[in-house]
């Protein structure tokens, strides 16, 4: 049986939020924000330190297999709705795999990221935050929270896609087949 090669992409594109919104064409503006200054090779290797230290303190790995873990019967289900048991739990270890394999390059992007969006005392707030057990309560919730915002993008999609066709009509007509409301 093959699958196309945009299914398992889309699988993986709800393996996290900071993943659905990689995937998404990048962000053009944005509100004005205040990103790391400090480009120098000692202000970098401290930011890229911290947040090394951080996605430990997050447990991200774990995290990301956890909301793939949870996400996975909601996403197999709507996207391979036809396929049998043992099909979907084969679907759901390919899926896993292909995340496994492109985890340490996706952490390096993060990291990335973390480095030229936040300060290092932004990241050092972040770090002290996250290593409270407020901060791990809260992270160790992220997959559920993930799969749950998901599942109610899915129900309000619909919603969204007619309330944009009833307000496109309105502002600019409709085709002759399209009643316009």
């Amino acid at each position: 049986m093959r699958f196309p090669i945009t299914a398992a992409a889309i699988l993986m594109a709800f393996a996290a939020p900071s993943m659905a919104l990689a995937a998404s064409e990048p962000i053009k503006s944005a509100p004005a924000v205040t990103v790391a200054a400090d480009h120098s090779e000692a202000g970098l290797a401290r930011r890229r330190e911290v947040t090394r230290q951080i996605l430990e303190v997050i447990h991200f790995n774990k995290t990301i297999h956890d909301t793939l873990d949870a996400a996975m019967p909601v996403i197999v289900e709507r996207y391979f709705p036809r396929l049998s048991e043992h099909e979907r739990r084969e679907m759901a270890n390919l899926v896993t795999e292909a995340v496994e394999d492109l985890l340490t390059d996706y952490a390096d992007r993060v990291t990335d990221i973390y480095v030229e969006l936040f300060t290092e005392r932004e990241l050092q707030a972040m770090l002290t935050f996250y290593s409270t057990p407020e901060g791990q309560a809260i992270n160790a919730k992220t997959p559920l929270l993930s799969v749950r915002e998901q599942e109610l993008i899915s129900e309000l999609g619909p919603q969204v896609t007619e309330a944009l066709r009833a307000r496109g009509c309105a502002k600019f007509g409709c085709g002759k087949d399209e009643p316009r409301t």
